[in-house]
């Protein structure tokens, strides 16, 4: 099945209309991505916001600014968008024929002139550019509103949550596919586990077992924490070795296509477990299959919310917590709206894509959660993945 383009394209046109918008000027890789199809690895480096910047008019195709390095494989990748290339600090020959001067880092003073020009020249004069402030550069802000005016910038962050919360038929299949995918490699995880491993050689199963899923794939986001050690850090763990009762908590998942997968799976690890962290597992993944039960389309997400927390509390009073899940997208580093909150009045309506995640942590008693995929339909709910109930996940 091919990416659904035209139908995210048309989706986000349609809202645009509704809300006035004559373009989108894009810098977060993962809206790009999402609106264009393009991928970068530009984008997402710790470089200057706006070395690549997607443009989604209010009619037409879409376009992508990038460096000339990236634009030849974009053009392979995604020949339904325009691809605009500027010159970088290295070298070409398609392009460098001429000996033009270099500069000796990405300049996004290039991208963003090129982008306006761009507009100016498709569009003509334009009373409504949609960016996504909360991670808009100010300098950029102030760019815009010298050559197109003052009040012409605007966030479109809330119409790129709308637009992104109902998935294509694509997008559904590629999400289901990551999930699974990661399931399995946290099997292998599992099965491989041993008492005096720590976080690196927990990451290491990780990667062992996405390499069995064949090519296409990568890991993003782990959050794997064994034991006493429940904060995830970038760099894992090496200082604790897993101890007989402990539990290891595997969440994040796989990537492909540039969409994300996020489950989580909590397993013991040896025969000594004391009791109150059998008690803790246990209502955690009661709560997790009877909230399951109970969702569909037309639910309320507080209504989900309260069920989770009310049952979690049955057991451990003094449970609180913001959210119990999130829709899963192309979002990498984090969770796409809506989020399962205590205050969301909204229903849940077919075409979604969420996650129910049940977690606990504690430096004492260790770190817990329960996560699955999950697509909302007409008549209840598909989910994509089913976490085991073995305490050591052996089925």
């Amino acid at each position: 099945m091919e990416r659904s383009q035209q139908l995210i394209q048309e989706r986000l046109q349609t809202l645009m209309d509704r809300e006035g918008f004559d373009v989108l000027l894009l810098t977060r890789p993962e809206s790009i991505r999402y609106a264009t199809g393009v991928t970068s690895a530009f984008m997402y480096l710790n470089i200057p916001t706006g070395n690549v910047i997607g443009i989604v008019p209010k009619a037409g195709k879409a376009a992508v600014v990038m460096s000339e390095f990236e634009s030849n494989a974009a053009r392979m990748d995604s020949p339904d968008i325009e691809i605009l290339g500027y010159p970088i600090f290295v070298y070409i020959a398609d392009f460098d024929a001429g000996g033009r001067m270099k500069d000796s880092q990405p300049n996004t003073d290039k991208a963003f002139n090129m982008a306006a020009d761009y507009i100016r020249e498709k569009l003509g004069s334009v009373k409504k550019i949609g960016v996504e402030r909360p991670m808009f550069p100010y300098d950029r802000m102030l760019f815009l509103r010298e050559i197109f005016g003052e009040e012409t910038p605007q966030d479109c962050t809330q119409l790129l949550k709308e637009a992104a919360m109902i998935k294509t038929p694509w997008e559904i299949e590629v999400l289901r596919k990551n999930a699974q995918a990661s399931q399995r490699a946290m099997s292998y995880v599992a099965k491989h586990t041993e008492v005096g491993m720590d976080e690196a050689d927990i990451l290491l199963l990780m990667n062992k077992g996405l390499v069995n899923e064949g090519k296409g794939f990568c890991t993003t986001r782990q959050c794997n924490v064994v034991g006493e050690q429940f904060s995830p850090v970038y760099m894992p763990h090496t200082s604790y070795k897993l101890k007989e009762g402990d539990t290891v908590r595997l969440d994040g998942g796989i990537n492909a296509n540039s969409y994300s997968s996020d489950i989580s799976r909590t397993y013991f690890v040896g025969e000594k477990i004391n009791d109150e962290r059998l008690k803790i597992w246990h209502i955690l993944h009661d709560t997790f299959e009877k909230v399951f039960e109970m969702i569909g389309p037309g639910v309320r997400i507080c209504d989900i919310f309260k069920a989770a927390e009310d049952n979690v509390k049955t057991v451990i009073p003094e449970y609180h917590r913001g959210h119990f899940g999130h829709s899963v997208g192309c979002y990498v580093w984090w969770e796409e709206y809506p989020t399962i909150s205590r205050h969301d009045t909204n229903c849940l309506v077919p075409g979604m894509v969420m996650n129910l995640e049940i977690p606990y942590y504690s430096s004492f008693n260790n770190s817990y959660n329960f996560e699955d995929t999950f697509l909302v339909t007409e008549n209840g709910i598909d989910r994509f993945t089913k976490h085991s109930s073995d305490i050591y996940w052996r089925d």
